[in-house]
């Protein structure tokens, strides 16, 4: 039976409506393994000093982004062409915590990828309507379980529309990988914020120092080069406790990290 430009219409707008899904076999992933020419030119250094030129006659005001805080907003800001590190113990709220400022950031318009290797997409984006809705969906407050629940998940489609995607890659993944995806996703997609969940997901070896120096390297030049910002989840060493407050030097792994990213 042949739907009417109506029924079309309607069904564009549904899938336009979706929260978008990257599929690991839709990326060409040798043409985003390496950075593009353009950023890697070799330039007169007029060409630079009309820019500076512009810039001072003409300065911009550059556009930061908060978390979803008030009491962090004047303290804390994400700036384009960076790198933020949290680290944390198992079971400490890192995936939550950045879902929370994955929605916060998309409250502000901005374009964000989600790369968790730690839960799948439905898991993340699950925990992430839940903190959309601000309580518990599974025991809502009103009688209409359903019609809630219907009307919960239209919102956060239109909420969500053309700025939240995240990536579906089952098994292992490699820090090239990782690499790829995020370039792709900046070029293609014009994705403003990545998050990497976490970087040993994304390097074999916990005593591996080089390999992720490597990668954590590769992230802070892609950041630059295309001026994305760059949220990274990693793990802390085991504390004697709980109740001691963890420094930089409890991140495991290479110190390089701590050492290269903007923010941690």
């Amino acid at each position: 039976m042949q739907m009417s430009s109506v029924e079309v219409r309607a069904k564009e707008l549904d899938e336009a409506r979706r929260i978008r899904i990257i599929k690991p076999d839709e990326i060409d992933f040798e043409k985003y393994l390496k950075a593009n020419d353009v950023a890697q030119k070799v330039r007169l250094a007029d060409e630079f000093l009309l820019e500076i030129e512009q810039e001072l006659n003409s300065p911009k005001v550059e556009e930061l982004q908060t978390m979803p805080w008030p009491k962090t907003s004047q303290g804390f800001q994400f700036r384009a062409g960076e790198v933020t590190l949290y680290a944390g113990g198992n079971g400490g709220g890192k995936s939550m915590v950045t879902g929370q400022i994955a929605l916060g950031l998309i409250k502000q318009r901005q374009k964000v990828m989600i790369a968790s290797f730690e839960m799948k997409p439905k898991r993340t984006l699950f925990r992430m309507l839940r903190q959309f809705a601000g309580e518990n969906i599974d025991f809502p407050r009103y009688i209409d379980k359903a019609r809630y629940l219907n009307g919960l998940i239209e919102r956060m489609r239109l909420f969500a529309l053309d700025h939240l995607w995240l990536y579906d890659q089952q098994g292992t993944v490699t820090a090239q990988q990782v690499i790829a995806v995020s370039r792709y996703s900046a070029v293609e997609l014009g994705v403003q914020h990545i998050f990497i969940d976490s970087l040993m997901k994304c390097v074999s070896g916990e005593d591996d120092y080089n390999a992720q120096k490597a990668f954590v390297d590769e992230l802070t030049s892609l950041a630059r080069d295309h001026n994305v910002h760059v949220h990274l989840i990693h793990h802390i060493r085991k504390l004697q406790s709980e109740e001691i407050k963890p420094n930089k030097n409890d991140i495991k792994g290479s110190g390089s990290i701590s050492d290269q990213v903007d923010k941690s």
